[in-house]
């Protein structure tokens, strides 16, 4: 738009085909071209977490071990096709 001043370092929400909308950095502005950024702002950057242990489970039985992974990942289920 035109009453938008574009400079580097702003960010700017753009509008999507979708309609959803992206929010973008403008990295560089020259007479010709404009350079965005769509990276999240987090992008590149250390992160630390703060996570709660809620339980240490030592040496788990087969068969509870894999009731921890089956709760984790949907079944598979086989295609109902023949096979030739």
């Amino acid at each position: 738009p035109a009453d938008v001043e574009l400079k580097a370092g702003i960010q700017l929400e753009i509008t999507r085909q979708d309609d959803s909308a992206l929010n973008v950095m403008v990295l560089k502005v020259t007479k010709k071209t404009v350079t965005l950024d769509a990276n999240h702002p987090l992008a590149g950057k250390p992160l630390t977490f703060k996570i709660q242990l809620l339980k240490v489970v030592k040496d788990p039985p087969e068969a509870k071990l894999m009731e921890m992974l089956s709760a984790r990942t949907p079944p598979l289920t086989p295609p109902n096709q023949a096979v030739n």
